[in-house]
């Protein structure tokens, strides 16, 4: 075997924070044999796995599903679907579904991979699709956001949202008890009723909207392309507050006791205060980010870089615990469980990682 895994103890000391008393703290802590096990599936990753009940759900760029045991990392089935996969996949009940370029909504037996039904949008589905217990949301490229019956695969609902050719959906959606909230790449950011469609209300940010929304008590938290966080209103839209950064974020923010966490795509870790988006601190901590941190427990958090390492922090402390050097880049964010912790790299490695 040809792949190497380094766990090492972080070397970097961090200086000239922003922000009088926030100090980045470097903490001699090394997870030892934190890699459990290494599947190699030699393609290209860029969505995170699902895992439920013993198994982790995998699809890469070549249309490629894959379902491996948590245990050892044993192949237990495999099969394509039509167009490559560049959103994470959902579960609903008994059913994994799968979106794809070619504008497939494809739902395949858990246990077997068997296709149960497909749906053929009017584009692209770029943006993860999301299932409550009734139905499974997703945006598609025509502009359409659309509502299947996730038993079933059958239409109840599509709106169309407003955009140009080229503006497309990327975000995914996020839910609560009675609205779907949907950005777009023109920088509109809806609100619709989640049962029937009915736009609750619009709302004009600065720039494109690639990630899926937080929902955080009675407002919203979202990243945009002007290099700025957002907090709107849930009720009306209305912005509440935006902070702008160093950078671009990137994913949907970290909530952590008083703070929300976000990576940027040149490596920077940002720390805001929710109420008034003022930033707390921020610190360049790797060579770039997809992602925002995980939360492992109660004190830690990991996030997976550019360069191929997985960092493990403690958020409260402001200290860089440890990196484990997957020597791949980090695309994909990790998926943190019981079990353990998986992650692919883009090169098509699958790891299990043990960080307790």
């Amino acid at each position: 075997m040809h792949t190497r895994c380094f766990i090492t103890v972080a070397t970097l000391f961090f200086f000239n924070l922003p922000f009088p008393g926030s100090e980045w703290v470097h903490a001699n802590q090394n997870p030892e044999r934190a890699v459990l096990w290494i599947k190699n599936l030699n393609t290209e990753i860029v969505v995170p796995p699902i895992v439920s009940q013993g198994v982790i759900y995998l699809a890469d760029q070549q249309g490629v599903v894959s379902a491996l045991s948590t245990r050892n990392g044993q192949l237990l089935w495999q099969t394509r679907v039509e167009g490559s996969v560049s959103v994470a996949a959902c579960l609903y009940q008994s059913f994994l579904l799968i979106a794809t370029k070619s504008g497939r909504l494809v739902a395949l037996d858990a246990s077997t991979g068997a296709s149960r039904w497909s749906f053929t949008a009017g584009g692209p589905i770029l943006s993860a699709p999301v299932a409550d217990s009734e139905r499974v949301y997703f945006g598609a490229h025509d502009l359409n956001v659309y509502a299947l019956a996730a038993d079933s695969g059958n239409l109840e609902w599509r709106v169309p949202v407003e955009g140009y050719k080229y503006d497309g959906l990327y975000a995914a959606p996020e839910l609560d008890d009675q609205w779907l909230y949907i950005g777009v790449k023109n920088g509109l950011l809806y609100a619709l009723d989640k049962n029937t469609g009915v736009r609750h209300w619009r709302s004009q940010l600065r720039s494109a909207i690639y990630d899926r929304v937080l929902r955080l008590d009675d407002s919203l938290i979202v990243g945009a392309y002007d290099r700025s966080i957002y907090r709107l209103d849930a009720a009306d839209g209305s912005v509440e507050w935006r902070t702008e950064l160093n950078d671009w974020p990137q994913g949907t923010p970290l909530p952590h006791r008083d703070h929300l966490y976000i990576g940027s795509r040149t490596g920077i870790l940002y720390a805001l205060e929710p109420a008034s988006g003022r930033i707390a601190w921020s610190k360049p901590l790797a060579a770039g980010f997809r992602h925002a941190p995980v939360r492992i427990d109660d004190e830690r958090a990991i996030i997976g870089s550019f360069d191929g390492r997985l960092l493990i922090l403690d958020l409260d402390k402001r200290s860089l615990l440890s990196t484990v050097d997957l020597g791949a880049e980090l695309f994909a964010k990790p998926v943190v469980t019981r079990e353990g912790v998986f992650i692919a790299s883009r090169d098509g490695r699958v790891f299990k990682l043990d960080l307790r």
